[in-house]
């Protein structure tokens, strides 16, 4: 596997002018097209989540006091030891087990609803208090990290309102470009044609205008996780900005171009957007992994370290895999496809040859 480096542009986002041509210039360059690491992210938004999050009893008490605190919080472990004893690839979504399903269980990987707190505890190492006694017992029952060193967890939450305020701003202005108005100045807009017909269009439905693109709530979430989780060798469906609030990633990418290289699932295994490929074994030298896929070899790449206060935008299609290198915070904006990447987007995926067809091209 051969890799190069990201693309990475320093935030000047001081002036509606700046940002103004940072949204044209991610428009003509990277959308769509190639990853980009855009250091000074957080502060140019003025996120005080750089500072707050990395107090832990901050942390850990953002949500004392509201309602549900484990709605939309998933806790995921699962054994990942050194490279040269992992047996298994983590694919994200595909072989966690419910800690409520006690038949047939994978011991190895676990997911399981939790409360912020808690979570947090888990994925910091940190015992409970003794007023938690008998979650911390409940934890030891679910094979958590408490009861094996091996284990690795991480944690991802709903974009909740109380971790919504410390991330205020979103970079909307900075990345979606204001469209011109399609019909005309003000004043031609403002006037009415010279003999309207007063039956013309009174019983047409107008047609909503367009949403303007821009960064969700609804779609955004916050991953916390310990130093050595990972999310396998995927690719997603929209685009991402991986905004790393304390700690480090390793993020490696490949080009969609590469898909016959990097042995993906086939259609009917369940988890088309998934490769069979351990990226850690891959880059340890593990002969057997090696061996296994022997086209990985002429896989091309990039590979970059997204650090506190940056953020990296993947491309749709792209796969990836993301290493933790430390303890961290990260939040995730994903936002859709234009109506036209959709119309235009290839989706080879789709079809029943997907996995057996690129793999067998790879080999040509």
């Amino acid at each position: 596997m051969i890799y190069g480096p990201v693309e990475t542009r320093a935030c000047d986002w001081s002036s509606s002018t700046n940002s103004a041509a940072a949204a044209s210039l991610f428009h003509t360059e990277n959308r769509c097209e190639t990853p980009v690491l855009l250091t000074g992210f957080a502060n140019a938004l003025g996120w005080c989540a750089l500072e707050r999050w990395q107090d832990p009893t901050y942390f850990r008490q953002i949500f004392e006091g509201v309602p549900d605190q484990n709605s939309g919080v998933t806790l995921n472990s699962n054994d990942y030891a050194s490279p040269n004893n992992r047996t298994s690839n983590f694919a994200p979504g595909k072989f966690t087990q419910r800690l409520d399903d006690t038949q047939n269980r994978d011991e190895s990987q676990t997911e399981e609803k939790c409360v912020w707190a808690h979570g947090v505890d888990r994925v910091f190492r940190r015992r409970c208090d003794e007023s938690d006694a008998s979650d911390c017992d409940a934890a030891t029952k679910n094979k958590t990290l408490d009861e094996n060193e091996n284990r690795c967890c991480y944690m991802k939450s709903d974009m909740r309102p109380r971790l919504r305020s410390d991330v205020e701003n979103f970079p909307d202005h900075a990345f979606f470009p204001i469209p011109s108005d399609p019909s005309g100045p003000s004043d031609q807009r403002n006037h009415e044609p010279a003999n309207p017909k007063p039956y013309r269009n009174a019983y047409r439905r107008k047609r909503a205008p367009p949403e303007k693109e821009r960064f969700r709530d609804v779609l955004a979430k916050v991953w916390v996780g310990q130093a050595g989780a990972c999310t396998s060798l995927h690719f997603d469906l929209c685009h991402g900005l991986i905004c790393q609030v304390f700690g480090a990633k390793r993020v490696t990418l490949y080009p969609p171009s590469e898909s016959s290289h990097l042995s993906p699932y086939k259609h009917d295994e369940g988890i088309v957007r998934c490769s069979q490929l351990d990226q850690l074994l891959m880059d340890s030298g593990c002969a057997k992994q090696r061996e296994m896929h022997p086209d990985s070899e002429n896989a091309k790449g990039v590979r970059v370290v997204v650090n506190t206060g940056d953020a990296l935008y993947v491309p749709p299609f792209w796969w990836h895999h993301v290493e933790a290198m430390q303890d961290n915070a990260s939040v995730l904006l994903p936002f859709d496809l234009s109506p036209e990447e959709q119309k235009n987007a290839a989706r080879p995926w789709v079809h029943a040859d997907w996995g057996r067809a690129v793999r067998e091209k790879g080999r040509m």
